[in-house]
């Protein structure tokens, strides 16, 4: 207890808090959560119950927050439970309970409280997690309470918050016999002896449901008999119950029944029909006497009954002979209203195998999976396949269900099922799947030779739809190992086999990025010219081909028309799935933005793509998604935090045996941050992990790695220059063939600095002129700065002090618009070699403020409401408030006009 509250001190003080209660059924999760929320004083309470029969309905738990939340519901969470629509992505409803919350902290304290997550449905905890990690200065404490043993792919997510030091992790166990006595006591038992709590603690392990059941039960004499008279085992809880149930008259009993035939929580309407009760409220008021049902407090009003606790439930439902229990599954499927609740009634009634009813649940899973609910369809597949009379039929049932449970994220639960699909017969289908869960659990020479010899067992006339997935497949693992010219020809693999089928998802923007990995930028930017600007209202049929184009624009040097492409995109994977696109185009968004010099926003979008990508799974993406955050974060001299990036990127590295996005941008994540700190050793010790993987396509490509250069001038400056020139020379001539003005310019800067190391200081001259030329016109003011940075560097040594400052002035310019802060000390130490003190910083330096501050001053900036940078920002609107006064208070300013004259006034210039 004393660690809550502990908790809800920080949650009081602004800080966000999350607390998971673990222990063994009937422990005393509830209880303690309940004696908690009695005692934290104003704390508004939003709470939802997990169900083991409704784990499998899309965010049932979100929707139980939504009721309890009352009041306005924000757009992304209306509709969850809408019949037929297309199911909501979990990072949109995520960001929809960010929207909620931020609305509800005018007042006390939100307590966000799940009990029973065990059977949380997937979709909402990935949509919690989502909005947990969003949460920054909100005064929000949630409390997950869990039975041991739950399965880690549910909890995992909230289990790593707590372990990244966002909460606590508290595991009950049994009760003491001191503990034991005090219950008794706050019961109005009486004082037990030392003894007969020992023997209570004995029989009981502790567990405090069974515990108060004895002593509710047993009257005090029974509990002081000597121990050759036993007490009753906890295994005996039933009993307990089953006695409350005979002591009730007909009409309760045939209630009680019914309610849990239907559930955990049952409409009271559903339940007396099920029982056959007209009037079913003297009947209810009788189980409620009893403690058999009780009315939730946050469904009074609805029409609600539940169970106390679900071991009630269970005791009166296993109670149930087989005969009665399967007719009143067979007539509460007549009942209830939605086909999901009523084919579980069917197939709880089933008796053994039932080719009708495994064909409507593979019906009901295609309807699932064309709207998106990918756990929804993944389970309807599962209980198909147990009801199907042919082994053929399970296979595939079992097959499809692990597909979807890939394309919903859920790759622990998929890869659960890898050694039972394994044994089945060899197919196509069956060789698809392994190569999937190969892939994407970090194995990509495993994945390819399954998924080739899948495609090649396909008969395209009549398989043709299952040879567009794997060939699409194939070819983003080729893109994710850098393989161009590959992932482009399996990208057209797919368009082929589809044929007049349904439009293969990414297909083009794989082939557009193919075709730029491999050199052919030109054909690249023609296959994806025809696509109309893109917005923010694009349908999953049409958002097809701009990720590719955004990627292929990048490399092209047109980083404002990538970032034109990626920022809907992203918006609308974000909002709609799939994950694993909303991952790939923040990733490049994050990058585009860094060389176009709005670091704020790469910040935000390499994070944002971190923070998707591990709650979804897609490891795969992850170390690209690391380095998006790092690189501006290193570059602005955020040591820790771009560090803690770069970490996480090699740790992905180390199991996803990806070339190029995981391994070169892991190396390349280090570099960054050993450059910006000036240890040239270390980048040269990070990029020589790629030395073996040159010749690797996209790796030797100019323009999108860029390993070369951060290689060859980390080389020179440590006097290594016969190997700086092995590694400049290939990569110089390259970005010359392809004409690539960044990659020429940055190969340029670094040949400067070979002649300049070997003496010959006019062609080093030359070669830093005609790298700024290079860069004439293109919006990369950060590899501009350094060009610039570099040339007065060497002009200053060369006495040429006139010429030096103009090039280390428009350098610090650019740094100190960046908050480059080790670049920007970097040229104060030249402009003072040169006889020029260094530049008096201004009041509102965006140094002096977080990077997330930064990035709110800048919207404000900008003309956005609070509300306008929260939904950009996928925070509260209590979190911008937040950092706005900080702001406030660090820069002595008092309204908002003046934070826009302090954004936009120029720093001081060098004097």
């Amino acid at each position: 207890m004393r660690s809550l509250h502990a908790e809800l001190s920080q949650v009081r003080a602004g800080t966000p808090r999350l607390i998971v209660v673990e222990g063994p059924a009937g422990v005393g999760k509830t209880a303690l959560v309940r004696r908690f929320l009695s005692e934290a004083g104003d704390l508004r309470a939003l709470a939802a119950n997990g169900e083991e029969v409704e784990a499998l309905l899309p965010y049932g738990i979100v929707e139980q927050l939504i009721r309890a939340a009352g009041g306005p519901v924000p757009e992304r969470l209306r509709g969850l439970d809408a019949p037929g629509g297309q199911a909501p992505d979990p990072i949109s409803v995520g960001a929809g309970l960010v929207e909620l919350l931020g609305t509800l902290q005018s007042g006390a304290p939100i307590a966000l409280v799940i009990d029973d997550a065990q059977w949380a449905d997937r979709p909402s905890l990935q949509a919690l997690l989502f909005a947990l990690r969003r949460l920054h200065a909100d005064r929000v404490l949630t409390l997950i309470s869990a039975r041991e043993g739950a399965p880690g792919e549910l909890l995992g997510g909230l289990h790593r918050l707590v372990d990244n030091g966002r909460g606590t992790r508290v595991r009950l166990h049994g009760l003491d016999s001191a503990a034991i006595r005090e219950l008794a006591a706050a019961m109005g038992v009486g004082h037990l002896s030392v003894r007969a709590t020992e023997r209570i603690r004995e029989h009981t392990q502790g567990s405090p449901l069974h515990v108060q059941a004895l002593l509710e039960e047993l009257p005090v004499e029974t509990l002081e008999r000597p121990a050759d008279v036993p007490l009753p085992s906890p295994r005996n809880f039933s009993a307990f119950v089953l006695g409350r149930l005979a002591g009730a008259d007909a009409d309760a009993k045939r209630l009680v029944i019914a309610a849990a035939v239907v559930g955990v929580r049952c409409p009271l309407s559903v339940g007396a029909e099920l029982a056959e009760l007209a009037d079913p409220l003297p009947a209810l008021e009788q189980a409620i006497a009893a403690r058999l049902l009780e009315e939730p407090r946050s469904d009074v009003g609805r029409g609600i009954i539940a169970f106390p606790h679900p071991l009630v439930r269970a005791a009166v439902y296993h109670d149930l002979g087989p005969v009665r229990r399967a007719t009143l599954h067979a007539r509460a499927a007549e009942l209830v209203e939605d086909e999901a609740s009523s084919l579980r009634h069917r197939v709880a009634a089933a008796q053994g195998q039932d080719a009708r009813l495994s064909a409507d649940l593979a019906a009901f899973a295609r309807g699932e999976a064309r709207r998106g609910a990918w756990a929804s369809a993944a389970d309807a597949l599962l209980s198909a396949g147990r009801l199907a009379l042919a082994g053929p039929q399970r296979d595939e049932c079992l097959l499809r269900a692990v597909e979807c449970m890939l394309n919903g994220g859920d790759v622990t639960g998929a890869s659960a099922h890898t050694k039972v699909i394994a044994g089945l017969p060899g197919s196509p289908r069956r060789d698809y799947v392994l190569g999937s869960l190969a892939g994407m659990t970090g194995r990509p020479q495993d994945a390819e030779p399954l998924l080739i010899g899948a495609y090649e067992q396909c008969d395209l006339r009549t398989q043709g739809g299952l040879a567009a997935d794997i060939a699409s497949h194939m070819a983003h693992l080729s893109l994710t190992r850098g393989k161009g010219s590959e992932g482009a020809t399996w990208a057209a693999r797919a368009v082929d086999a589809a044929g007049d089928g349904p439009l293969v998802p990414n297909a083009l923007s794989c082939r557009i990025t193919g075709l730029a990995f491999s050199g052919r930028i030109a054909e690249a930017l023609a296959a994806g010219a025809a696509l109309p600007e893109p917005s923010t209202d694009m349908d999953h049929a049409s958002m097809d081909g701009y990720t590719g184009r955004g990627y292929a624009r990048y490399i092209d040097d047109d980083v404002l028309g990538a970032r034109a492409d990626l920022e809907p995109i992203s918006i609308v994977c974000r909002r709609r799935g799939p994950a694993y696109l909303a991952v790939a185009a923040l990733l490049i968004l994050a990058q585009a933005e860094f060389r176009s010099g709005a670091w704020d926003d790469a910040v935000l979008h390499g994070e944002l793509a971190t923070s998707i990508g591990e709650e979804t799974d897609q490891y795969w993406l992850l170390g690209g998604a690391h380095f998006g955050a790092c690189a501006p974060l290193a570059a602005r001299g955020e040591y820790d935090a771009a560090q803690a990036h770069a970490d996480a990127a090699a740790r992905v590295a180390a199991v996803v045996g990806s070339e190029f996005v995981s391994s070169a941008f892991a190396a390349m994540a280090s570099a960054h941050v050993a450059r910006a700190r000036g240890d040239d050793e270390s980048v040269a010790r990070a990029l020589e992990a790629l030395r073996p993987l040159e010749d690797v396509e996209v790796l030797r490509e100019p323009g999108i790695v860029g390993w070369q250069e951060l290689y060859a001038d980390a080389l020179v400056t440590l006097g290594r220059l016969d190997e700086g020139e092995a590694v400049l020379a290939p990569y110089e001539s390259r970005a010359t063939e392809r004409g690539r003005r960044s990659a020429m310019a940055g190969a340029a800067r670094v040949r400067a600095r070979l002649w300049a190391a070997r003496g010959q200081a006019d062609e080093a001259v030359r070669s830093f002129a005609g790298g700024l030329a290079h860069l004439e016109g293109l919006p990369l003011p950060f590899e501009r700065a350094l060009t610039e940075l570099d040339f007065g560097a060497l002009l200053r040594r060369e006495g040429r002090r006139t010429a030096a400052s103009a090039q280390l002035r428009a350098a610090h310019d650019a740094f100190s618009r960046l908050s480059a802060r080790p670049f920007l000390e970097r040229c104060d130490r030249e402009l003072a070699g040169c006889g020029l003190a260094p530049a008096r910083r201004h009041h509102a330096e965006p140094n002096r403020l977080t990077p997330r501050e930064i990035t709110v001053a800048r919207l404000v900036a900008s003309g956005k409401s609070n509300r306008e940078i929260a939904n950009e920002l996928v925070v509260s609107v209590h979190t911008v408030e937040f950092h706005l006064v900080n702001v406030f208070g660090k820069l002595g300013i008092k309204s908002r006009s003046a934070l826009v004259a302090a954004m936009l006034a120029p720093a001081d210039a060098p004097s």
